[in-house]
């Protein structure tokens, strides 16, 4: 999507929000773009049990780290995500990404909010880059966007500090877990003029959705190697399982 048309469907979406539906079943709802029923209804990730360090959800287990993280700790030392991966987060997510739905987007992060203003507080946050091109031809990042968003609610500073290296072999969404992890090895960097800016800091890592979690730790041992103090990373929503969905994360 260009950046006119996303700019156009952002001022259609707004108007449309401002009639007082409902999003998700199309009854009256509050300013905020939902009615009671299903803002209760919502796959908060904080009613579950997860593992702390990568946030994967173990349903009927203790908030214990999960067997993958005790066998190979992740460069990141928390995560924080506000849902689950399912239905309509995981549709808000997809109509914001690709249609360029601000409307959904703001909608989710208000409802988000409370997962990260409670979080132990950064001194960064750093969105997840994305290819130029693919950035092109979308309009925008919506890792960058909503760390732009989180940042002004929570007057944190944001910082585009991550440069994305290299071309991928595969499109995530094509590819399985064991590509995947490969294909992240490298895909990030740190330029020089930036690395005073994360230099002994507290950094919270943004991105929408968090499956396999390789472009994640990939990022984050940057970071981490470039002298960060603590790396968090601040999901909008987790996955259960790492394959059949269409992300890169």
């Amino acid at each position: 999507m260009t950046r006119s048309l996303f700019k156009q469907h952002r001022r259609f979406n707004l108007s449309h929000w401002l009639k007082g539906h409902c999003l998700v079943c199309r009854g009256t709802s509050d300013i905020r773009g939902l009615c009671q029923a299903c803002r209760q209804d919502l796959p908060h990730l904080a009613s579950q049990s997860a593992c702390p360090l990568c946030a994967l959800p173990r349903p009927g287990e203790s908030n214990s780290a999960c067997p993958e993280c005790l066998t190979k700790p992740p460069s990141f030392d928390s995560t924080h995500a506000a849902f689950l991966y399912q239905t309509p987060v995981d549709q808000w997510i997809h109509q914001l990404k690709y249609h360029g739905d601000i409307r959904l987007g703001r909608l989710m992060l208000h409802q988000s909010l409370p997962t990260f203003a409670g979080a132990s507080r950064p001194q960064l946050l750093i969105p997840i880059p994305m290819p130029t091109f693919r950035q092109w031809r979308r309009g925008f990042n919506q890792a960058d966007w909503i760390a732009q968003w989180l940042g002004k609610q929570l007057q944190l500073p944001v910082a585009r500090a991550l440069t994305y290296h290299q071309d991928s072999r595969l499109r995530q969404a094509q590819s399985n877990r064991a590509t995947r992890l490969q294909n992240r090895q490298h895909s990030f960097a740190l330029p020089e003029r930036n690395q005073k800016l994360v230099s002994g800091k507290h950094i919270a890592l943004i991105d929408d959705v968090m499956t396999t979690g390789s472009t994640l730790r990939s990022a984050s041992k940057i970071l981490k190697d470039c002298g960060a103090c603590r790396v968090d990373l601040w999901i909008i929503a987790r996955t259960a399982k790492s394959n059949g969905i269409q992300d890169k994360n």
